[in-house]
């Protein structure tokens, strides 16, 4: 039961068949150079999450779309849907020159957080 859950979490955070059909498309490298996508993406984009707050904070909407929509973009490359649809919802509201909802930068964090934790575990898996 408890292991469906973490199935259906999953899901609900990353679209799976990305990174199964980026490794069916490389063949017997995939792994490989998954693996390396994977560390670049972990090791970068922790600052692109903490700069987007720091221009939220700042009131910066043009430098805030640009970087949800950087972040968006490397985030459906992987699968991460749901982050990358909240980023898509910030980068939408900051080129239209409204605050975005409240909650929205706290939603990309905590949707950062665990598509990290979910991506870590495939990296272990790809070892």
């Amino acid at each position: 039961m408890l292991e469906r859950q973490l199935v259906a979490q999953t899901e609900a955070l990353m679209d799976p068949s990305v990174l199964r059909n980026f490794l069916d498309l490389l063949g017997p490298e995939g792994p490989a150079t998954l693996r390396g996508i994977l560390e670049s993406y972990l090791k970068e984009t922790p600052p692109v999450v903490e700069d987007l707050g720091d221009a939220l904070f700042r009131g910066d909407r043009t430098r805030a779309a640009w970087l949800a929509h950087r972040l968006r973009g490397s985030c459906l490359s992987l699968g991460a849907s749901r982050l990358g649809a909240r980023c898509a919802t910030l980068e939408e509201h900051c080129r239209a020159n409204l605050p975005p909802p409240p909650v929205a930068y706290a939603a990309v964090v905590a949707d950062f957080t665990e598509t990290r934790r979910v991506l870590k575990l495939m990296l272990k898996e790809l070892a």
